[in-house]
């Protein structure tokens, strides 16, 4: 018996996903059981907060970038400089567009990205940490 246990075959994705969850266990002093479907959200909802919180560097680049532009600190047409630009602008811009519709319009000041730094770090972050993850951990999944 010990050697059909021993031979038995698990799918690369379910090795790495165990691994994952006994590695965030351990950081985090959790007990959770091995191999239930909670170990597998827990560990897509940090994932996602790891994402978030990269997207609010970008955010923050984005800003940085554009007072440089502005500025006359950095030239705009330089094709190094407007693809980086681009390249944020179009990681940015659909997240800050809905939020510029809804804002007033305040002249040469932009407050869009503030409110979606501030919606993202205070509500978002937060709801997932303090309350998606112990409530999955509760449910023993």
């Amino acid at each position: 018996m010990a050697d059909a246990a021993r031979y038995r075959w698990a799918p690369p994705s379910a090795a790495l996903a165990v691994g994952a969850a006994q590695r965030y266990t351990s950081r985090s002093g959790i007990k959770l059981r091995r191999g239930t479907m909670g170990n597998l959200l827990i560990i897509i909802l940090n994932f996602l907060v790891q994402v978030i919180q990269v997207y609010i560097f970008i955010v923050l680049a984005s800003v940085v970038f554009s007072w440089l532009i502005a500025f006359g600190v950095v030239n705009p047409y330089n094709p190094t400089v407007r693809s980086i630009y681009q390249a944020i602008s179009a990681l940015t811009e659909p997240a800050l567009r809905p939020i510029r519709r809804a804002l007033p319009d305040l002249g040469a000041v932009d407050i869009s990205p503030i409110v979606l730094l501030l919606v993202l770090m205070y509500l978002v972050v937060p709801i997932i940490t303090q309350f998606l993850i112990p409530q999955i951990i509760g449910l023993s999944l």
